[in-house]
């Protein structure tokens, strides 16, 4: 999708318009450890409309391993309040206590006094003071962090993209797949000190940590061994949302192995 090409560029009353919508539709959800921060030009009011992004925060409940029936319902009420708007949005699917977290945290000390300049809580608990101070962390952390965001982005736009941009649907769930065999060796990586180019040795991580399930693993390496049916699936949106809220919960899964023993 292209605004200004494929699709009209929204205005400034869209970008208000969606933002009440999604205020109000997240309210109507009764969680009580729901929150949701803007940030950014828009919030500031230096946005463009039509070409500036809406950066905002989504806290969820749950520990490292998000409610992924939130999330859900939340997708629910992105998709509604985008409805032919197609306001451009990145926000960052966390909770509370993973702010603190110096590995693994979405944000950085840096953003301390960003957040206090330009964000503005519109629903729920303020998560700034929950903001790590560590400005710096390992690469693979680093990593890590990031495609944890994407996969998480990826389950929140589902039903978004399965109405409005189907191919950027397969392309999050082709990316949380690799992201989370990729965090596995990664993870791997850092215990031991050895290089897995290959993510089929992803499986790996079960033996280091018994509680993660291994099966999730297994279905990918079939996928990426069988094409044919790596390509069915493309067509079977149900069978996508299923895998990639699986992967991402076997990530998280992954991160809160190894914060209880490092």
């Amino acid at each position: 999708m292209i605004l200004g090409y494929s699709r009209r560029r929204p205005g400034a009353k869209d970008y208000d318009c969606f933002i009440e919508e999604l205020v109000h539709g997240l309210e109507g959800l009764q969680e009580a450890q729901l929150s949701f921060m803007v940030y950014g030009s828009y919030a500031s009011g230096r946005y463009q409309a039509g070409r500036s992004d809406i950066d905002a925060v989504l806290i969820v409940p749950g520990d490292i391993v998000t409610d992924k029936h939130v999330i859900d319902t939340a997708s629910v009420v992105v998709e509604v309040a985008q409805r032919d708007r197609h306001i451009p949005f990145q926000v960052t699917v966390s909770y509370l206590t993973l702010f603190q977290d110096k590995r693994f945290g979405p944000y950085l000390a840096d953003f301390h006094s960003f957040f206090s300049l330009e964000g503005k809580v519109l629903l729920g608990e303020d998560p700034r003071p929950f903001l790590t101070k560590e400005r710096m962390r390992n690469g693979i952390f680093h990593t890590m962090s990031f495609n944890l965001r994407k996969a998480r982005l990826g389950l929140l736009l589902y039903t978004y993209h399965l109405a409005h941009d189907y191919e950027k649907l397969v392309k999050n769930f082709q990316n949380t797949l690799d992201c989370t065999s990729r965090a596995a060796t990664k993870l791997l990586d850092s215990l031991d000190g050895k290089t897995r180019p290959d993510k089929r040795e992803a499986k790996a991580i079960c033996d280091v940590y018994p509680a993660i399930d291994p099966h999730i693993f297994q279905d990918i390496a079939f996928l990426y061994k069988d094409l044919s049916r790596l390509d069915q699936i493309y067509r079977e949106p149900q069978r996508m949302l299923s895998l990639m809220q699986r992967a991402t919960s076997t990530f998280e899964s992954m991160i809160q192995e190894y914060k209880k023993e490092n």
